[in-house]
């Protein structure tokens, strides 16, 4: 009985970071999810009052076991009462943002400013700043958002620093065991820095693709793209310089960071890993733009295996995903079940041929996916690293449990055996289309709305709205925004074609915008797709005449049922949340429930 109600103490007990003076920033509400996440069942609060000191404020966040969405609840105490200003659950952190700088208070704090050089030039403008282009409000440092901490009140913060969570050499919230290393005062000496310039001049071999680019009184900065190398090699460099510091990478895949001691691995960050996990996921990676902070050290040590190690597994799995990828294997691939009546025991024999994997994790995996599946499903509803699902999905095809087919768009053959009547059903899909631009017209786009709409009413299947508008900054155009051109649109919309669902709807919306109708989808899955949109508008200028940092690109998201459950509210809740996306800083905008 008595350790049952220390269990439930524990439950109870929240995470309690520092009072502040000001609303939380996009830095904060990102440490405060990954405190969620890391405690589940378990609240991580922050406190505020306004300048005034009239109004308190409360926000807390928690993510309940087995979801994946956080629980937000805003509380005011205005000295007479405590009330709930709202309570959302949603992993989108851009949201909170939106709707904590609403608050009627003088006090909301920007977002925070980027650490590093935010030069056109620099690959480092998307990691360092407080945004990735719009795509995520990420923490600046993976490093303070990924060291595990515990969940006790957290100290206060000195007067020197009176924010922990950005400042690099501030306390964090945890019993003092985990205290973070802050930079050395004493600069590099030029020989550490021309080691590592050396060093990759010589691994680059042509001048003309010579990766560093920019250094410092503290840091060496450049590019492994184009270069023919690969990540690993400048982690091997490190090592066999032995040289200590912080390694952070920015890739279009992952960003990551990577802690070295005398060239031993102490440990490394990403997204949604750490320690060893983390180092393979990296290594399996494309080469990326990379940073090198000499003598900064963190506290935690999680890489427990050799270098040699982690580089031979990241080689089979690449070696494994090249396989899967011969295979046909694509975020949109179909990936089809063959065994689904063999039962555990069966299963188990033919997955034990790869015996380094955890049979028991597999089984379960195997029974929780659809007969069909693809790719990005399985990762929108599991969140795993390559490290984890290459080798898992390599064993099902080599152990014959699983299929691969093409994306349903491909399989255009399923109509053949109609033979010249194929043309008038081809003739029927042109009608919905606009010629210049190839996508559904705006009438088209509200006939396939209300269809899916009468989905939603049948089966209860959710259907998100997603209208978004490309432009771009013009000092000729009026309110400083100019829409872009015709062959920039059409680069885009085949760009976002190339990357949508077979079954998911792209037209025209009113007279300037567009819509991408996505049925039986969560709001939070279509602000995934969202941000993935923006990513590949962002992979490459849409033109040569269009600098990307010119480019502006808004997106408002509407859902049914979670914000609304009729057509009408749906498009009109869009619509203004399109309108903030275009007039506040971050560009994906939650619709607000009706």
């Amino acid at each position: 009985m008595a350790m049952f109600k220390a269990k439930q103490d524990s439950e109870q007990r929240k995470i309690r970071l520092p009072k502040r003076t000001a609303a939380p920033g996009p830095d904060h509400l990102q440490f405060m999810f990954n405190q969620a996440l890391q405690y589940r069942g378990q609240e991580v609060e922050i406190n505020w009052t306004e300048s005034t000191a009239t109004r308190q404020f409360s926000l807390i966040a928690k993510i309940e076991r087995e979801k994946k969405e956080a629980n937000w609840k805003l509380w005011e105490d205005n000295g007479r009462e405590n009330q709930l200003l709202w309570s959302h659950d949603t992993i989108d952190l851009e949201l909170i943002e939106n709707m904590l700088s609403m608050l009627n208070t003088d006090a909301h704090e920007q977002p925070a400013p980027p650490r590093a050089s935010t030069s056109p030039t620099s690959p480092y403008r998307n990691l360092f700043s407080a945004s990735y282009h719009g795509i995520t409000p990420a923490a600046v440092s993976l490093h303070d958002s990924l060291i595990g901490t515990h969940p006790v009140d957290a100290p206060t913060a000195s007067t020197n620093n009176p924010d922990p969570l950005v400042s690099q050499s501030a306390a964090t919230v945890s019993t003092g065991a985990l205290t973070p290393v802050a930079l050395s005062q004493n600069a590099p000496s030029l020989s550490v820095k021309q080691t590592i310039t050396d060093g990759l001049k010589q691994l680059a071999g042509n001048k003309q693709t010579m990766p560093v680019y920019a250094m410092s009184e503290t840091t060496v900065t450049g590019t492994l793209e184009q270069t023919g190398m690969q990540n690993a090699q400048l982690i091997e460099l490190i090592a066999a310089k032995k040289l200590s510091g912080k390694l952070e990478f920015n890739a279009q895949e992952m960003c990551a960071e990577v802690f070295f001691t005398n060239g031993e691995l102490h440990s490394a960050f990403a997204a949604s890993s750490q320690g060893n996990e983390a180092m393979t996921e990296l290594l399996i990676c494309a080469p990326s733009s990379f940073r090198f902070t000499v003598g900064e050290q963190s506290p935690v040590h999680n890489v427990n295996a050799a270098l040699s190690t982690l580089m031979s597994e990241a080689i089979a799995i690449r070696d494994q995903l090249s396989h899967l990828e011969k295979a046909g294997l694509k975020p949109q691939a179909l990936i089809i079940k063959t065994q689904e009546n063999l039962g555990d025991s069966e299963l188990k024999l033919l997955l034990m041929k790869n015996g380094s994997l955890d049979a028991g994790m597999q089984i379960a995996l195997y029974r929780e996916v659809d007969r069909k599946f693809t790719l990005s499903q399985l990762l929108g509803k599991r969140l795993m690293s390559k490290s984890i699902w290459v080798p898992i999905l390599f064993n099902f095809f080599t152990c014959g449990l699983i299929e691969i087919k093409p994306p349903l768009s491909a399989n255009d053959e399923q109509l053949e055996f109609l033979g010249e009547a194929r043309a008038a059903v081809q003739a029927l899909k042109n009608t919905f289309t606009r010629k210049e631009t190839g996508i559904l017209t705006y009438p088209a786009l509200l006939y396939f709305l209300h269809y899916e709409f009468l989905r939603f009413q049948s089966y209860d299947w959710p259907l998100s709205l997603v209208i978004f508008e490309m432009s771009k900054q013009s000092p000729m155009a009026a309110g400083g925004l100019d829409l872009i051109d015709q062959q920039e649109t059409s680069t885009a919309l085949q760009r976002i074609a190339a990357i949508k669902r077979p079954l998911d709807h792209l037209g025209h919306f009113e007279a300037i915008n567009y819509a991408l109708l996505l049925p039986n989808t969560s709001a939070s899955t279509a602000n995934q797709i969202a941000h993935q949109m923006i990513q590949v508008l962002r992979a490459e200028p849409l033109s040569g005449n269009l600098d990307d940092k010119l480019l502006k690109l808004s997106f408002g998201i509407a859902n049914i049922p979670s914000h609304c459950t009729d057509i009408e509210n749906m498009i009109l809740l869009g619509k203004k949340a399109l309108m903030k996306a275009k007039s506040g800083h971050f560009p994906v905008i939650l619709a607000q429930s009706e």
